[in-house]
């Protein structure tokens, strides 16, 4: 999304401009984010009615829109296959800085942090619409699968697949609120998705 927004004459005439502070830069980026998103609408519909085979990419840090769309894609036949690729904060930000060096918009690093813990608490919410789920490892040149649903709720150990989700998950953002988050999904998805609690 990020490259067509750039690729909107108007955008990158402004954008360039010293004078304008962060948060103008911001308005700006999502003024124009508008024009892309309603092309991606037009789009996805034009994809589903061809019947063609779909990647959908998406932050997470909010869910409503998505979950429309996976309504939409859902009921037109598809089987839906959820990737979310999480990077250490501190890479991640390594990764910014160099992507910062040749892009004139630059990442809010806060907002950037809320974002990925609103999409980390988003995660368990999203599996009622989706077939299967995996959570990489997209920190380094090896990825790893640290997390993966199937669509069943038979796993004959839900508590130990929990654990090594929440262990996976603490060595790549250090931050006081990943905690509770962890903890949320590892309950709510031994809650929901172990034979004990049906």
């Amino acid at each position: 999304m990020d490259s067509l927004v750039e690729a909107i004459p108007d955008y990158y005439q402004k954008i360039v401009n010293p004078d304008l502070t962060n948060e103008q830069k911001t308005s700006l980026y999502f003024d124009c984010r508008k024009q892309v998103d309603d092309l991606s609408s037009l789009v996805l519909a034009k994809a589903i009615a061809g019947r063609f085979n779909l990647i959908y990419e998406t932050t997470g840090s909010s869910t409503a829109w998505l979950i429309s769309d996976l309504n939409k894609i859902k009921s037109a036949g598809y089987n839906i296959v959820f990737l979310y690729p999480l990077v250490n904060w501190k890479i991640l930000n390594e990764r910014l800085d160099t992507r910062e060096r040749t892009s004139p918009r630059k990442i809010d690093r806060n907002f950037l942090l809320q974002g990925v813990l609103k999409a980390l608490s988003n995660f368990p919410g999203v599996l009622d619409y989706v077939d299967y789920a995996y959570i990489y490892d997209n920190s380094g040149s090896k990825v790893s699968i640290l997390f993966s649903y199937d669509g069943s709720i038979t796993e004959t150990k839900p508590s130990r697949k929990i654990n090594c989700f929440n262990s996976s998950l603490k060595k790549f953002i250090d931050h006081e609120n990943v905690m509770d988050i962890i903890e949320t999904i590892g309950t709510f998805l031994l809650c929901k998705y172990c034979n004990e609690c049906r």
